[in-house]
């Protein structure tokens, strides 16, 4: 319980030397992979990747999905809450096709076991707009994510909230920064009950910046990303995807203040990351575009070029217009 509050609060990192401790010793009494050990494995999972630990949370969470399968043979709440960690994991990886089908088993347990509570729907609502918005399919993804907005009750907002900032994003890889702004404002202005995780400010600034950024008003921009990077050493969370969009941005500012070397190593490890969890993606594109940028500001020319035309192949296999604009750079 006291990892789970580490976690709840804000301090991932430090509950999951904890969580590995309870997971062992859990192990060693009950002499057998138990519902215990797979509730211990579920909260490392929830540590893991909210610290940005997404390889290693991907991996116990799909083996949490197997054992809850094997340990319950009736269908159940269980399921669904077993299952959900898992696709926010793979949809922070931007994995489409993993989310997609592990989304339609949900779907189909939560049909036959019915009585979703309202707030299980609007997050599976919420869900799909994102799948939608990173499938290209934007008309789509707004229709889902406005509707909740605009349905949710009033104890649910942190739903109501989430479906603004899809739009927003939805917006923003559309090449409509202004409409980003407009929805990111929206979002502003909701008020959520106490405590707020830092994870919601720390994605709203780093929208935001991405936003202002798009519009030219890099000032502006510099102290979003300035909040969203002091805010990912509050929350404990690495550099990875999870962060991926202030990472971005802020290597995008240090670029253009001549600072290639600062935005390589940030880029340098970014794109690592997206290596190893999602090769090949119009994402792992993006940043070794960026890096490109960054030696040939070096100097680095021949290097730069092959990167370049690396990133040009993954980021042309991209539908998404924020994207495929970067080819033509």
């Amino acid at each position: 319980y006291y990892a789970a509050a580490l976690r709840s609060n804000d301090r991932p990192r430090e509950a999951i030397p904890i969580l590995r401790r309870v997971q062992d010793d859990q192990r060693k009494l009950d002499f057998a992979e138990t519902g215990r050990v797979r509730y211990a494995m579920h909260e490392l999972g929830l540590a893991l990747a909210a610290a940005g630990e997404l390889g290693e949370a991907i991996d116990v969470q799909k083996r949490v999905v197997e054992f809850e399968a094997v340990q319950n043979p009736y269908e159940s709440d269980n399921r669904v809450i077993a299952g959900v960690p898992l696709v926010n994991s793979l949809l922070t990886v931007r994995r489409l096709a993993e989310v997609e089908e592990l989304e339609k088993r949900l779907a189909a347990v939560q049909q036959r076991i019915g009585n979703e509570p309202p707030g299980r729907e609007y997050a599976r609502l919420n869900r799909r707009a994102l799948l939608l918005s990173l499938q290209g399919r934007f008309a789509e993804s707004d229709r889902v994510a406005l509707d909740v907005a605009k349905r949710v009750t009033p104890d649910h907002q942190a739903h109501r909230a989430g479906a603004l900032r899809i739009a927003a994003f939805n917006a923003r890889m559309k090449n409509d920064a202004g409409a980003s702004l407009a929805y990111l404002d929206r979002v502003a202005a909701i008020r959520l009950p106490a405590p707020v995780s830092i994870q919601h400010p720390l994605v709203d600034s780093a929208e935001r910046g991405a936003a202002l950024l798009e519009l030219g008003r890099f000032d502006e921009a510099d102290a979003q990303f300035r909040r969203c990077r002091q805010l990912q050493v509050q929350a404990q969370i690495r550099l990875s995807p999870r962060v991926a969009t202030c990472v971005v941005g802020s290597a995008r500012l240090a670029l253009r203040r001549g600072q290639p070397q600062a935005a390589e190593k940030s880029l340098n490890e970014l794109s690592d990351e997206w290596g190893r969890l999602n090769p090949g993606s119009g994402w792992h594109g993006e940043a070794l575009h960026w890096l490109a940028v960054a030696w040939a500001q070096q100097g680095r020319h021949a290097e730069a070029r092959i990167l370049s035309k690396r990133a040009r192949t993954m980021l042309r296999s991209s539908n998404i217009p924020y994207l495929r604009k970067l080819v033509a750079r």
